[in-house]
């Protein structure tokens, strides 16, 4: 892909490279590529490993001053001299252009264009790069707790004590204590986010109160579905703006959360009086209140526990709820139920299970740090399906598994049945450790390694909170 000078390349080209001068590097022109990446890039890898674990492999190649790969994969991330040729991706340049990079940043995309410096590799995976130079270049936001960054001035050992995963907090003040989320060009308005926009966006009349079954339209169309007095769901925002990549990632390894989670970041836009029919979630979020006003009502449901998808009061539970409930769904949310008014600079954290509701009090934009649950159960699964897969007998076909002639579906039990009686040997022993250190740290997702030239926004699942 070396040579490549689509637009594309170019965006990942500034990202990558010009996003990290603006960093440690930017502010010490005499820096060079050696300091920086033996002893600048070292120190933050053993300063802040969970942070790393990006699911990347970096490859920097200085002409005539030396070659590095950075291993951003497994518990611990490191780097390495020499040029992996596994690399996901891979920077060559002099030293020359290194220290005319840093000394004016804004003369990136010339020297790219000039063949200066090249880029090659596996572009799509351009947010976890950005991630890891804005880290490594003491970005501050990327480095401080995403906990503390949303919730301040609590600190995030007496949220992960108090509030984390089950009961909601409500924070306001100055939207400046945001650090990184509040001067974002993209989150501006409506208006600055659809220009920036490369996908579908999720539409629905203010009155409907649920997006659950919302159709998408493109960004043009979305724009005037806005002025007409319509809500804009954008899912999956952060791979439209990298700079929420560093929190959203932070946020996720502040809390725990393993490799399996569905980690994103979705932005709603909603006119005046527009809003949320009563509904519960499986996913717990982190709502920030960029401009407007929204007031929303909260109330607990005993009803279930750590439910495995979303409900809309009132309409038909779906199987796998009835089966998790413990008693009917309420239809009314409670006259005393919690109401917190949000305005910018609010923060609002509310657990899976409990039931909120929404109205806007005023036109305007939420952020929204949406994380889905994995349960024990998720871990187990995943971690019985990567130990069987080691068999060749288990990586069959399920040949007939879902036929309709019963012969088939007969010969298709008989395997099965076989296999089972082999299970217990072949799943060996399963240790808890090794299980859970195998989902560890914030991997890389399917929802990061993106296509750049495809519209994939379409394709994301939908989810989250409003």
């Amino acid at each position: 892909m070396s040579g490549d000078r689509s637009p594309s390349v170019a965006c990942v080209l500034q990202l990558l490279l010009l996003e990290w001068l603006h960093g440690e590097a930017g502010r010490c022109p005499t820096m060079n590529a050696t300091e920086f990446f033996e002893r600048i890039v070292p120190q933050q890898l053993e300063r802040q490993r969970q942070l790393f674990r990006l699911g990347v492999t970096l490859a920097v190649d200085i002409t005539d001053v030396g070659q590095w790969t950075v291993f951003l994969r497994g518990l611990v991330p490191t780097v390495e001299p020499g040029l992996d040729p596994r690399a996901d991706l891979t920077a060559r340049m002099t030293d020359l252009t290194f220290r005319e990079l840093v000394a004016s940043p804004e003369k990136g995309m010339e020297l790219y264009y000039k063949g200066a410096l090249t880029i090659a590799g596996e572009l799509t995976l351009a947010p976890q790069a950005v991630s890891f130079f804005r880290f490594a270049g003491g970005d501050s936001a990327a480095a401080k707790s995403g906990i503390e960054l949303l919730m301040a001035p609590m600190p995030a050992s007496q949220f992960l004590s108090e509030h984390w995963p089950n009961r909601p907090l409500f924070q306001h003040g100055p939207v400046e204590r945001l650090t990184g989320l509040c001067d974002i060009p993209e989150l501006d308005s409506v208006e600055s986010l659809l220009q920036a926009w490369r996908g579908v966006v999720t539409v629905f009349p203010a009155k409907s109160g649920d997006e659950g079954d919302a159709p998408s339209v493109p960004p043009d169309q979305a724009w005037e579905l806005w002025k007409r007095g319509y809500a804009l769901v954008f899912n999956a925002v952060h791979l439209s703006v990298p700079r929420l990549v560093p929190v959203l990632r932070r946020l996720q390894a502040d809390l725990g959360l393993p490799s399996l989670t569905n980690a994103r970041c979705i932005v709603y836009a909603t006119p005046l009086d527009a809003g949320a029919a009563p509904h519960f979630d499986q996913n717990a979020n982190f709502v920030v209140q960029l401009r407007g006003e929204k007031i929303w009502k909260l109330a607990p449901n005993p009803a279930i526990t750590n439910p495995t998808t979303r409900f809309v009061m009132g309409g038909e539970v779906p199987p796998e709820l009835q089966m998790q409930a413990r008693d009917r769904f309420i239809t009314a949310m409670p006259a005393d139920a919690d109401t917190y008014h949000l305005r910018r600079g609010s923060v609002l954290f509310l657990p899976n299970a409990w039931w909120h509701s929404t109205v806007a009090g005023a036109s305007g934009l939420a952020l929204n740090f949406t994380f889905s649950q994995p349960s024990w159960a998720d871990l187990m699964g995943e971690a019985v399906r990567r130990r069987l897969s080691l068999h060749p007998k288990w990586r069959e076909l399920a040949r007939g598994a879902g036929s309709g002639d019963p012969v088939v579906a007969s010969q298709a039990n008989e395997r099965l049945a076989a296999l089972l009686d082999t299970f217990v040997g072949d799943m060996g022993t399963l240790a808890a450790p090794s299980m859970t250190a195998g989902f560890g740290g914030a991997a890389r997702e399917a929802s990061l390694s993106i296509d750049l030239k495809r519209d994939w926004v379409a394709t994301l699942t939908r989810g989250g909170t409003h």
